[in-house]
């Protein structure tokens, strides 16, 4: 019988806690269901049987897009937090270390992996651009710099525990935070720079947060 580590601090999270009542067991099912490596074989019928509720796929896939990478035409997820959350920074002195990373190159999952092997693995997207000629060049982008709407950079900040956690944000702070971004012209920000920004404004300069709250209930 397999054991897994489970977080005590989940019920706290906005991800965890807006979930309908449903997909909530249904998360926790797939955290135990799915193989060493945080890969589950969608079985929708399985599960709604061994759970006594009704499920709906594409409702699943929808409310866990944050969480989980879809593969093989949807017929397997897999969730990149789960390797990180139950075996740390995994190098060869693991010895989960093959067994993982075979599964991980059997599926060319690698790319979703961050941090692991004890390093810094960053995700990385393709990007199209034209060089001197005008001719199309793909290159790597790190996934980190690629800038996202606001309600994205928020929605994966929040499930970062660590900055949560030196933040402590509230949902007044981060509608600020945003509306003065926005205000500032400037709607969409790198994961980087909106963990970073926030964390200075909040620090440096809390007035403009607290000002941008007042302006936004009058």
């Amino acid at each position: 019988m397999a054991k897994r580590f489970t977080d005590s601090e989940k019920w706290k999270k906005p991800f965890i806690r807006l979930l309908p009542i449903e997909y909530k067991i249904f998360w926790l099912y797939i955290l135990d269901d799915c193989d060493h490596a945080g890969v589950w074989h969608v079985d929708m019928e399985v599960a709604e049987i061994k759970l006594g509720v009704k499920l709906s796929q594409e409702k699943a896939r929808g409310l866990f897009a944050e969480k989980v990478v879809e593969f093989d035409s949807g017929t397997k997820w897999f969730i990149p937090d789960f390797i990180t959350f139950q075996y740390g920074e995994l190098t060869p002195k693991n010895k989960m270390y093959k067994p993982v990373s075979a599964i991980i190159e059997k599926y060319s999952l690698m790319g979703h992996l961050s941090p692991i092997y004890g390093g810094q693995v960053q995700d990385k997207v393709k990007v199209m651009v034209k060089d001197e000629g005008g001719v199309g060049e793909t290159f790597w982008q790190n996934e980190a710099e690629r800038k996202r709407p606001l309600i994205e950079c928020r929605a994966i900040a929040m499930n970062d525990e660590g900055w949560v956690r030196v933040n402590k944000p509230t949902d007044q702070e981060l509608n600020a935070f945003d509306e003065y971004l926005e205000g500032t012209g400037e709607p969409e920000k790198t994961m980087i720079d909106y963990k970073k920004h926030f964390h200075n404004l909040k620090k440096k300069s809390p007035e403009k947060l607290e000002k941008t709250a007042k302006r936004m209930v009058l």
